[in-house]
């Protein structure tokens, strides 16, 4: 898909905060103290988890509940290479005493855009007929697109890319205790959700092309529907959840919408391209 250019939009942060009161807020942020929305500025310390799945192909075949990577539970089966959908259906069955769980990626480089490893990895999601593109990240769970080795220093490694029919649903909902890092979004009517309290969205892009210089429309024949409804929402009655910087664009609706307490907006960059 060709991603149309997007024409008259500032550097307007826009971010609602919808807590019982209903208040919006919106502010701009000076260029001269933009964050540097490129570089990612979190990594996952492996030893702090209990168990680590990791994502060895850029696949994804089919939404079969049924297949897990590498750990079965009742009524499912190990299929390798591991697939992200795969590994977060593992980290559901996993006992809770299993976690916190990090999810790495360890993709091979003929799988890379350029098939050298030396820029990014673009994960094709398949058609689904359920309600989100893929399975909950609960458990305790971090899914963290900067443990891919090689691959690009200015931008998100990991590439989640919507399939033709994009479901009504989210990319991704996170439910208690969760992390989503160094991942890039693209073609999803809406996000990420966070149903749940003390997770954290961090260190990615939403709405942007491969580089961030454009972007990515949801549905190039419709370009008024922008880059998709909603990037990053809240439910209400939650509380100590992060959303930091990360780079939204060209939504229909609110980039971010923070609904409940003790949650923080720390240093997105909303309305740019990745460079601010």
């Amino acid at each position: 898909m060709k991603p149309k250019t997007l024409y008259g939009v500032g550097i307007l942060l826009l971010v609602f905060l919808l807590a019982s009161g209903g208040v919006a807020l919106a502010w701009s942020l000076p260029s001269e103290s933009r964050p540097s929305a490129r570089l990612p500025m979190h990594t996952a310390t492996v030893n702090a988890y209990n168990t680590v799945i990791t994502v060895t192909t850029t696949a994804d075949p089919d939404d079969d509940q049924q297949y897990v990577c590498y750990t079965a539970g009742v009524g499912q089966t190990p299929r390798t290479p591991c697939t992200l959908r795969q590994a977060l259906e593992e980290s559901h069955t996993l006992d809770p005493s299993a976690g916190p769980i990090l999810i790495t990626f360890d993709l091979p480089d003929v799988e890379s855009h350029n098939g050298s490893g030396d820029d990014y990895w673009v994960i094709q999601l398949a058609e689904t007929g359920y309600t989100n593109a893929l399975p909950d990240v609960g458990n305790q769970t971090t899914i963290d697109g900067s443990t891919q080795p090689g691959g690009r220093s200015d931008g998100p490694k990991i590439i989640l890319r919507g399939p033709e029919n994009v479901p009504e649903g989210y990319a991704l909902v996170l439910e208690e205790g969760s992390t989503v890092r160094g991942l890039a979004f693209q073609k999803f009517r809406m996000h990420v959700q966070i149903n749940g309290s003390d997770n954290t969205v961090e260190d990615s892009w939403f709405g942007l092309d491969d580089d961030g210089m454009d972007v990515y429309l949801r549905d190039e024949e419709h370009p008024e529907d922008g880059s998709g409804q909603s990037g990053v929402s809240t439910a209400d009655n939650n509380t100590n959840n992060t959303i930091q910087n990360n780079v939204l664009t060209h939504f229909r609706a609110a980039a971010i919408n923070v609904r409940g307490d003790s949650s923080s907006v720390l240093s997105n960059t909303v309305g740019t391209l990745a460079d601010g």
